[in-house]
């Protein structure tokens, strides 16, 4: 497409048109995920659930459990090669999370304060593929969100402080 002549450079024989002024970009909230607890999805089988556990940096692990929330939660630590990571834009997540039994991943949105999360989640390993709403569940003794860098408990780097 050829446009007119451009009137303050002739010599360029041809210009754009003006660009329309465009409205200012809604500012979309960063949603992040509790680092003082777990999400918790039910599963089919009675007693046993998903867990979700996130940290900061962004540091992340899952697990099916049948055992209670305390025990899940000091196994639920980022160990390498297993563990996992999360990344945010906006209210959308993205986890990946590698266990002995292979890599899960996870897509969705954080609701809100963070306390509910909308995940699709894809089982490598398993080759299934599911929906769950996970609610965040607070640990007892957890520190709130934001005032420990260093996420749960005392733990650091695998060792414990």
């Amino acid at each position: 497409m050829v446009f007119p002549q451009n009137p303050q450079n002739p010599q360029s024989g041809w210009s754009m048109p003006p660009v329309p002024a465009l409205p200012p970009l809604q500012r979309v909230a960063q949603v992040t995920p509790r680092f003082d607890g777990l999400y918790v999805a039910a599963t089919l089988q009675p007693g046993w659930n998903l867990y979700l556990r996130f940290f900061p940096y962004g540091s992340a692990c899952g697990t099916t459990s049948n055992q209670p929330m305390s025990v899940v939660a000091e196994v639920l630590r980022p160990r390498p090669p297993l563990g996992g990571h999360y990344r945010i834009a906006g209210p959308q997540i993205t986890v990946t999370s590698t266990s002995r039994d292979g890599q899960v991943d996870y897509w969705g949105e954080i609701r809100g304060d963070g306390l509910e999360m909308r995940l699709h989640q894809r089982d490598h390993n398993q080759g299934y593929e599911r929906f769950d709403v996970w609610q965040f569940l607070p640990l007892e003794g957890a520190s709130a969100p934001g005032t420990a860098r260093r996420g749960l408990g005392r733990w650091r780097g695998g060792r414990r402080r």
